[in-house]
């Protein structure tokens, strides 16, 4: 990103991408942390590196799927969102978690939230539950996403974001739910995405940001929503995680989480 002219300070914001799922209920993705800072300091002219995070990629049975990509602006200790991780893994890419979903990525700058991990599989290896799995909502701007639903109701069905993340999928005791994490939106803090097992399950949004799929019938795909929703795992199904997003914004009287942070 080169600065244009007249701009001294800006402030960013950075969404991790959704980690991948397995098919067959092993574990699904969980959501990319989100992260914000005001006030970095910047040269008319110069340029800054922009890394956004590629969305975490499916698996088929027996493996784990892969993380979310980091985002990040400048390098990942001014601002970073950090991806979710794809089934079985935790949030720096390690598989050290099977049977379980992905671990919710964290995040740096001034502030921002985890995104929620996925929701389990058996929570003892890398085979099929005979449930859905609900993926993780991206972090919030003041608050974590929601976590996802596991193969049974018993270990919980899934969770609202906090501070305008989005919600986890809802994994209720049949088939026919478990659906991809809520993405969040990039123009500030807005409402929290809700968890409901409506629309199959699928994790709502928060902020703005997309819903993602949802298990309506026939097992469909059931992707993370962007940015950053943890990708849901069901018979027929691993699928992506959302993708990662960074945003930069400059000017008198604007700062994340919320003062003026819309599209002027």
């Amino acid at each position: 990103w080169e600065c244009p002219d007249n701009v001294y300070s800006v402030c960013v914001v950075c969404v991790g991408a959704g980690g991948g799922s397995t098919r067959d209920e092993q574990g699904a993705g969980g959501g990319g942390g989100l992260g914000w800072k005001n006030d970095i300091a910047v040269q008319p002219g110069q340029t800054y590196s922009v890394v956004v995070g590629s969305k975490g990629t499916p698996s088929n049975p027996g493996n784990y799927a892969g993380n979310g990509g980091d985002s990040y602006f400048v390098d990942a200790s001014t601002c970073k969102g950090q991806g979710g991780g794809g089934t079985g893994r935790d949030n720096n890419g390690n598989a050290n978690r099977p049977g379980y979903g992905g671990e919710g990525g964290g995040f740096t700058g001034d502030g921002g939230g985890n995104g929620g991990s996925g929701g389990d599989g058996n929570r003892s290896s890398l085979s099929d539950t005979g449930q859905s799995c609900g993926g993780g909502g991206a972090g919030g701007y003041s608050g974590n996403g929601g976590q996802g639903g596991h193969h049974t109701s018993g270990w919980g069905t899934g969770s609202s974001g906090q501070g305008g993340g989005g919600s986890g999928g809802y994994a209720g005791s049949s088939e026919s739910y478990g659906g991809g994490g809520g993405g969040v939106g990039l123009l500030g803090e807005g409402s929290s995405g809700q968890v409901s097992s409506s629309n199959g399950g699928r994790g709502n949004g928060g902020s703005g940001g997309g819903n993602g799929g949802g298990n309506t019938g026939s097992d469909p795909d059931v992707p993370g929503g962007d940015y950053g929703g943890g990708a849901g795992s069901n018979d027929s199904w691993g699928s992506y995680g959302g993708k990662g997003g960074v945003r930069i914004i400059w000017g008198p009287d604007r700062a994340f989480p919320a003062t003026n942070t819309g599209d002027l």
